[in-house]
């Protein structure tokens, strides 16, 4: 609703009053989908966010905690992709012939994403999201309210290589794991956007292969 006596009006907020919370959780029942500007996507979970006010819904505490519990995940699928049409093809380095893969192509798990990007290197939890990617593509960081950081995974025979990544419009840190340990901790923020940052990753040659991931952090 507008008013109209206001040269610029503006709408109302969207509920003036308690509402009854829905039944179903958010991924269930007769469900949909919508794709909108990744701009945007922030606004809309900050908007959402008055979902998981208390004062909002009707009910006992139970009834309430369970709406805020319910709204929360509803925040969850609004920040997973679903516009993707295809799958993002596999690192550009899998396409040459000397870089000693352990596994084909359609074998290997590459992009997904790491729940607990600051936990040590044996408690990190990487989940195969490829649907992260070609929503966000390879700049893809994370955030507060996405909370999850982007990672890619990679099995290897080759103990030595140079990871290459382009430095976008918001520093990150970037965090190397090899073989379930902490190699390297990069910061962004020194490199101007655009730039192409090379680290040196140096395995245990003793080792017949190698478990890298790579994960993508704010500061």
């Amino acid at each position: 609703m507008f008013n109209a006596n206001n040269p610029l009006p503006f709408p109302k907020g969207s509920f003036n009053q308690k509402v009854v919370p829905p039944d179903d959780d958010p991924d269930a029942g007769e469900q949909t989908s919508v794709c909108f500007s990744l701009a945007w996507l922030p606004y809309v979970l900050g908007a959402l966010d008055q979902l998981l006010l208390p004062y909002q819904w009707e009910g006992d505490t139970a009834t309430i905690q369970l709406a805020q519990d319910r709204a929360n995940l509803l925040k969850q699928l609004f920040a997973t992709p679903v516009c993707a049409t295809e799958m993002v093809d596999t690192p550009y380095w899998d396409d040459s012939e000397d870089v000693g893969d352990e596994a084909s192509i359609d074998e290997q798990t590459w992009y997904g994403e790491v729940t607990n990007p600051t936990a040590p290197p044996d408690e990190l939890t990487f989940e195969e999201n490829a649907l992260v990617w070609v929503f966000t593509g390879l700049l893809a960081i994370a955030t507060p309210e996405v909370g999850f950081a982007p990672a890619i995974a990679f099995h290897t025979i080759a103990p030595r290589f140079i990871i290459a990544q382009k430095r976008g419009d918001f520093a990150t840190i970037i965090r190397i794991v090899l073989d379930g340990a902490d190699i390297a901790h990069v910061d962004t923020s020194s490199s101007a956007p655009g730039d192409i940052i090379e680290i040196p990753v140096v395995g245990d040659e003793s080792l017949d292969a190698h478990d890298l991931l790579v994960i993508n952090t704010l500061p």
